[in-house]
């Protein structure tokens, strides 16, 4: 019921706000149809251009539109909420035999296993909680990479971005929605787990530390980064988007006889970035984009927080992050991929590719 009335609301909107598109001269619906999701594919990806901030942070708006405004939605609304109430009516087999029912109660009710997707391969691994906070902690007691913090550093770092923020928008950096979607008013706290690593060691797995920010104080703000970044990623002479576009790219090389190919990968890339050495290559991105020069500075500034106040709670302990950056925010592999792109240039030239 809850999905309906959310999609119908999406729709109704969308057709009550919805903007001239130029289809003068379309004969048909699915003309204009065809030309609106090529204009949409045609916007993914594009460089952003002056005066333009992402919609993805804007505070959502909590209008809820009757739908007698369309009577085509209001009839489906109708029609579809009589096929709810006939399905409810009707009492289906259970899909499950009954032992396997009583086996998933069982499996929830186990306290002393996690249960997680591999970090690559897809599998599911079940990991004995022991061992799980072992793993954890022993990543935990890197004092380069972790400081455990005496107490929640929510409310101090709240207000050091709130400053950051009413900075940028009393000098009319970002509008007035910008600033409030970037304000979190309730922000929960970023939470540690582990992916286990059965592909290294499927007895003793290592664990990649994820930090689930969503919702955190931070995450607007990441999201934020990530509009201006992502672009600046795809113009890296090396950046590729997927294996379809490898294959693309490999499709006609000529491979002499004493050639090689050949790949580097970078042992826990996110983690291992020095924050001086990420933000420098960062910056000289920036700088070669179209942005106003405040702009670029306001993400500079918001990308050194975001790195210099990363916390998360593990077992009820807060920690610090104090080298990389969190695997999990929104901005990470646009960050890494500038980072590696920074260094290509640095040992392979301008035209590193």
């Amino acid at each position: 019921m809850k999905d309906l009335q959310l999609f119908l609301r999406k729709v109704v909107l969308r057709k009550l706000h919805a903007r001239p598109t130029g289809t003068d001269g379309l004969d048909t619906t699915m003309d204009r149809e065809t030309l609106a999701i090529l204009e949409e594919l045609e916007s993914e990806g594009a460089t952003p251009v002056q005066g333009t901030f992402p919609t993805s942070v804007v505070p959502r708006s909590s209008t809820f539109p009757p739908f007698s405004l369309c009577p085509q939605i209001e009839i489906f609304n109708k029609l579809v909420l009589e096929d709810f109430k006939a399905i409810s009516q009707c009492r289906g087999r259970d899909n499950l035999s009954r032992s396997q029912r009583q086996a998933l109660k069982e499996l929830r009710s186990i306290k002393d296993v996690v249960i997680k997707p591999a970090d690559k391969g897809g599998n599911v691994v079940i990991w004995p909680t022991d061992m799980y906070e072992r793993e954890a902690f022993r990543q935990l007691r890197d004092r380069e990479g972790y400081t455990p913090l005496p107490r929640n550093p929510l409310v101090t770092f709240s207000k050091l971005l709130y400053e950051i923020l009413d900075r940028a928008f009393q000098q009319g950096i970002i509008p007035q929605k910008i600033f409030e979607g970037l304000c979190v008013k309730a922000p929960v706290i970023p939470t540690l787990y582990l992916l286990p690593k059965v592909h290294k060691d499927p007895v003793t797995p290592p664990g990649r530390l994820i930090v689930s920010g969503m919702g955190g104080l931070c995450d607007p703000a990441c999201k934020f980064i990530e509009y201006y970044l992502h672009p600046l990623v795809e113009t890296l002479p090396s950046h590729v988007r997927d294996t379809t576009d490898v294959l693309r790219k490999l499709d006609g090389l000529v491979m002499e006889p004493d050639m090689l190919l050949a790949t580097i990968d970078v042992e826990s890339l996110y983690t291992s970035i020095g924050h001086t050495d990420g933000i420098r290559a960062t910056k000289f991105y920036l700088e070669t984009s179209n942005l106003k020069p405040e702009l670029c500075s306001l993400v500079l500034e918001l990308l050194e927080f975001i790195l210099t106040h990363n916390f998360f709670v593990f077992k009820d302990r807060y920690f610090l992050q104090q080298r990389g950056t969190a695997m999990g925010a929104a901005c990470a592999p646009s960050y890494a991929n500038l980072f590696l792109g920074f260094w290509e240039r640095e040992v392979f030239g301008d035209g590193a590719g």
